[in-house]
């Protein structure tokens, strides 16, 4: 009986395990998706500031005399 009983709590504990594994998977595979979404976010912004300034540089001449 008290072997039983043992099984049974092994048993569960081995799902609850299971499935805490499944969970934290889950949430990293979230966190690594948002930290991906992150980093390309900064990288586009990067870029078009960039470009932004770039494009600056090319139209206007006096952008590097109009600091006062």
């Amino acid at each position: 009986m008290m072997m039983m009983m043992m099984m049974m709590i092994l048993i569960i504990i081995i799902i609850i395990m299971i499935l805490l594994m499944i969970g934290m998977i889950r949430m990293m595979i979230i966190i690594i998706k948002l930290i991906i979404i992150i980093i390309v976010v900064m990288i586009i912004f990067i870029i078009t500031v960039i470009i932004i300034k770039k494009q600056n540089l090319i139209s206007d001449p006096t952008y590097f005399f109009s600091n006062d």
